[in-house]
């Protein structure tokens, strides 16, 4: 009976630490994951999003937009590639030579349509990641309410 409680004696102390290292990994993985998203949202969501805000009265026809806009917006995007989603990295590429040819003043009705149809896929990814981050931050959701002012202009 002895040799029992003196083998239980090391055995719970061992178990109770690595109980605490697993509790402990995964309590440091959340809060870094937090902090991602966080550094994520604030650093290139918000600032995008309030460039989108405004640009509302241009979406219907994003080539009409202001170049200061359009120029803020992609150079954000520029800025921040590394925060991307996805669903934006895939976008990235056609958005990117989409925007060159305005750029470059190679633009004619196919560009222009290009243009709209890849701003309006990229704006509808990053309303939905940043719906996604505001959610799991806890945050107001801008992204709904700008998505509501968009389709229902």
């Amino acid at each position: 009976m002895n040799s029992k409680v003196e083998i239980l004696s090391f055995i719970i102390p061992v178990i109770s630490i690595y109980i605490t290292y697993f509790l402990g990994s995964i309590s440091a993985k959340t809060t870094r994951t937090t902090e991602v998203e966080k550094m994520r949202y604030e650093t290139f969501y918000v600032p995008y999003l309030k460039y989108v805000l405004t640009a509302i009265p241009f979406l219907t026809n994003p080539h009409k937009m202001p170049n200061d806009i359009r120029e803020k917006l992609f150079s954000l995007v520029i800025e921040n590639v590394h925060l991307l989603s996805a669903d934006e990295t895939l976008l990235f590429s056609e958005y990117y030579f989409s925007f060159s040819n305005f750029v470059t003043g190679k633009i004619n009705q196919d560009s222009e349509n290009q243009y709209d149809e890849i701003f309006i896929k990229f704006l509808l990814a990053t309303l939905s990641e940043a719906e996604k981050l505001s959610k799991s931050l806890g945050y107001p959701n801008l992204s709904k309410n700008i998505s509501k002012m968009i389709f229902f202009q």
